[in-house]
């Protein structure tokens, strides 16, 4: 189970039936302790794995994580196909920062925009998963959304040493901790925007929230975390 998919329909028959599959008795596995909870709330039993990245390919620039002195580019992931990545929050939270912070150079990626945005911004559309570590490391801060489970971005962010600026909610809080590993912001462009101010003016904040992110990541391999869920199959077989 890797997102709560009843969110994903307007509350009618599809979100329903989605619901009702949660009931059929099935052992969960799950994306995170969000899902878990959500689905054992639902009288299932479940195990979850925690997101981990690929450390071949997300590392930070610097061994030691240090910032660089000023934030001059700021990555989105921009995905509007994608309802619950929150693409119009990101834009209208850009078009500010755009207005406010001229010096500040904005990277898309993520899917490739019909329409180019109503300000400067390099669009780099779908990229591979090798190329996206490089183009994270060549950033100062980190922007991505989620209205439902966590997506992959900010856990791979973190571990290529980019503070995290995101948006708050217990799908997020499973993982993103508000001033410890990322900032986390409601989901308003006055307070994404006022985030982002803060980060872009307080060196020792990024550093913080850097270190949170690389420590939180350091604990973390998909081969544990599958370790883990192999254990539970055979737990459950057996």
């Amino acid at each position: 189970m890797q997102d709560y998919e009843s969110l994903f329909y307007p509350w009618g028959t599809a979100s329903m039936q989605a619901n009702a599959t949660y009931g059929f008795g099935f052992k969960g596995i799950t994306g995170g302790a969000w899902l878990r909870q959500l689905y054992e709330a639902h009288g299932g039993t479940a195990e979850n794995y925690r997101f981990a990245a690929d450390k071949d390919i997300f590392y930070p620039a610097a061994p030691d994580g240090k910032v660089r002195a000023n934030v001059k580019r700021l990555f989105f992931y921009g995905r509007p196909s994608t309802e619950r990545r929150c693409f119009e929050l990101g834009m209208a939270c850009l078009g500010k920062i755009a207005e406010i912070y001229p010096d500040v150079e904005i990277v898309i990626a993520g899917l490739n925009l019909d329409v180019p945005p109503p300000f400067k911004a390099i669009l780099l559309g779908n990229q591979s998963l090798k190329a996206t570590g490089d183009l994270y490391r060549s950033c100062d801060v980190g922007m991505a959304f989620s209205g439902t489970n966590l997506s992959y971005l900010p856990v791979e962010l973190m571990a290529c040493g980019v503070p995290v600026l995101t948006n708050n909610g217990p799908h997020i809080e499973w993982h993103c901790h508000h001033e410890e590993n990322a900032y986390l912001a409601e989901p308003v462009p006055e307070a994404v925007v006022a985030g982002f101010q803060a980060l872009y003016e307080d060196k020792a904040l990024r550093q913080k929230l850097v270190d949170g992110g690389l420590k939180t990541m350091a604990g973390l391999s998909w081969e544990t975390e599958m370790d883990k869920i192999y254990d539970y199959v055979e737990r459950s077989l057996n």
